[in-house]
């Protein structure tokens, strides 16, 4: 058995969450070598890095299981914003089972189990893009609920991620630290007539929980850090320090005074490459699969894999892959 003490540095997963406008998009900016996957659409004045907008829940977990493969050089990956994701979720789960809603009389929590489900796939998939190396920033919307403690009386305000319970306590527990941005309101006090008022407010970042937010930290930061635009690489320093990149290796060693070999570069899509996967391990292969789409009047007899329209393998077999592939299983029996 081998023991090891200290701190073992690495990436942190991060969750930057607050009203709508208060800057939670350019903050993530500020972390070291970012890629976005822009769901909301909040960057388009920001100069950074997006991976392509995805249009479905299937598309959000081949994107990520693309970087997965290669990170190719980023340092951190932007989720921008989860409550976002979270709607592809739930129109994965109402496409799946033919709901209108998540909930209803007759679901006695069912469909939310689903999502939480889902949600925790989609988290354990974002710790393995953690553990290739890239620290992982969930962006999220706040929302204002009523809270009450049963032992006490009376209610206030809290605010809380802009999520479904489960798939929020669910993120909560995932992060590393959960960090709260808000308006913070200066108090004037006036000496002579004892009086208090409001002069304005600045935006602060809240690291620790507090009766009124949900935030958390295993750095020893401050409770609250004012967020100054020109202190955002300060601050983002002390939450996850820069990483030096190695530089990429060429795929073939090259003889003496030539120039090196470009690594070969795969030219199927990311859809493509999670289908190849799922039939893999289900043993099954293409044209199993085209037999039973041309039986369906989804593909034309005789379509290559490469020609499948991406936007069916994302919309129809990546999704409902499980039914599919005991459809192709029941047909192999009656063989």
């Amino acid at each position: 058995m081998k023991i090891t003490s200290g701190k073992v540095p690495g990436p942190q997963r991060i969750v930057i969450y607050g009203p709508e406008g208060i800057g939670k998009s350019l903050f993530a900016a500020a972390f070291p070598s970012p890629l976005f996957l822009d769901i909301e659409g909040s960057t388009q004045e920001y100069d950074v890095a997006r991976a392509p907008k995805p249009t479905s829940w299937a598309a959000l977990l081949a994107t990520i299981a693309e970087l997965q493969r290669d990170p190719l050089n980023y340092q951190t990956f932007v989720v921008d914003t989860a409550d976002w994701a979270e709607r592809l979720g739930i129109d994965q789960i109402k496409g799946q089972y033919g709901l209108s809603a998540l909930g209803g009389q007759d679901d006695f929590g069912h469909s939310y189990n689903l999502l939480a489900e889902q949600w925790g796939k989609l988290l354990d998939s974002l710790s393995e893009l953690a553990n290739a190396g890239l620290n992982v920033v969930l962006t999220a919307h706040a929302k204002m609920r009523k809270f009450e403690q049963p032992e006490e009386f009376g209610a206030y305000d809290r605010w809380e991620m802009k999520l479904e319970k489960k798939t929020a306590a669910l993120t909560k527990e995932w992060a590393t630290s959960v960090l709260f941005l808000n308006y913070k309101t200066l108090i004037i006090k006036d000496e002579k007539t004892k009086s208090a008022k409001g002069q304005g407010s600045q935006r602060c970042i809240f690291t620790e929980h507090h009766a009124c937010w949900d935030a958390k930290n295993r750095l020893a930061l401050p409770a609250e850090i004012l967020m100054q635009m020109e202190d955002y690489p300060t601050i983002v320093a002390q939450i996850c320090p820069p990483r030096a990149v190695p530089a990429p290796t060429p795929a073939t060693v090259s003889a003496p005074g030539s120039s090196p070999s470009p690594a070969p570069q795969s030219t199927e899509s990311a859809p493509k490459r999670q289908l190849k996967e799922l039939m893999a391990q289900s043993g099954t292969n293409w044209d199993q699969l085209l037999d039973l789409c041309v039986k369906k009047g989804h593909l034309a007899a005789g379509t290559k894999f490469n020609n499948a329209p991406d936007d069916i393998i994302v919309r129809m077999f990546i999704p409902n892959w499980e039914k599919i592939s005991g459809m192709l299983e029941g047909n192999a029996a009656n063989v």
